[in-house]
């Protein structure tokens, strides 16, 4: 969700999440930094459920392990549910939580 309103130009809405933080409501609780000078959306939400936690290891990860393609459980999206998913999306982002309102 974006920290400010869009405003169309024609048809169109354009805004880039990955200039800083302040950028998507909630700032640096929305969002994180994921190269210098690069932020985007937390990883390892695989349940939906707006919070990152054991759920979305257990119910999302381990049930796609090992799978091929875009499953909950592909929480870098490279196609390839596995150990990266868990080591360096998942467990990082573990116990944050989503700042949309509700």
């Amino acid at each position: 969700m974006s920290a400010t309103p869009l405003i169309a130009s024609g048809a169109t809405y354009s805004y880039d999440f990955t200039t800083g933080a302040e950028q998507a409501y909630g700032g640096i609780f929305s969002q994180k930094e994921i190269a210098p000078g690069v932020w985007g959306m937390k990883a390892g939400n695989g349940i939906v459920d707006s919070q990152i936690n054991n759920s979305d290891k257990n119910e999302s990860w381990y049930v796609d392990e090992g799978s091929t393609g875009y499953f909950d459980g592909d929480f870098n999206m490279d196609s390839q549910v596995n150990a990266n998913d868990k080591n360096t999306s998942w467990a990082p982002n573990s116990g944050e939580g989503s700042k949309i309102p509700e």
